[in-house]
């Protein structure tokens, strides 16, 4: 199953990899989302979570090109729930000594890696819907059934 909206789903992702997430306070060199992506797993340590929506993402991708769309749909779902905890969060781990930096924004990586899931949600809830009516042939009229 190809469509352009799947595709867009893969290239949002994909885009977040190589542009700034999120800017920190005190300033440090910028970190692109490759590096998060990479390194996100410690997230937990310090109660950040987030980055688990990864998994379920390729899995919601995997999912959809098997033509699982209900499993890529809800994937999906968890996915955006565990990017969008993110946003309450008002600081960050910035090394291994447990030194922490308050975000002052969220910049077009994290935009971008947020929109691959809900591109992802569309696109199986449309193909979905159109298996569905596929299945069922169309609608039968009452009045023919005699």
């Amino acid at each position: 199953m190809r469509s352009p909206l799947f595709l867009l789903s893969i290239a949002l992702f994909v885009g977040c990899l190589f542009l700034v997430p999120f800017q920190i306070s005190p300033a440090k060199e910028p970190t692109t989302g490759l590096a998060y992506l990479l390194m996100g797993w410690l997230g937990p340590l310090a109660g950040i979570v987030a980055w688990y929506a990864n998994p379920f993402l390729f899995l919601g991708w995997i999912n959809f090109l098997r033509g699982r769309t209900v499993a890529a749909r809800w994937q999906s779902v968890v996915s955006v729930a565990l990017a969008g905890t993110f946003l309450m969060h008002e600081s960050i781990l910035i090394d291994e000594g447990g030194g922490t930096a308050k975000i002052i924004s969220h910049d077009l990586g994290y935009w971008l890696w947020l929109a691959s899931p809900v591109a992802l949600f569309f696109v199986s809830r449309h193909f979905q819907s159109s298996s569905n009516s596929a299945i069922q042939g169309p609608p039968q009229n009452e009045d023919d059934a005699t």
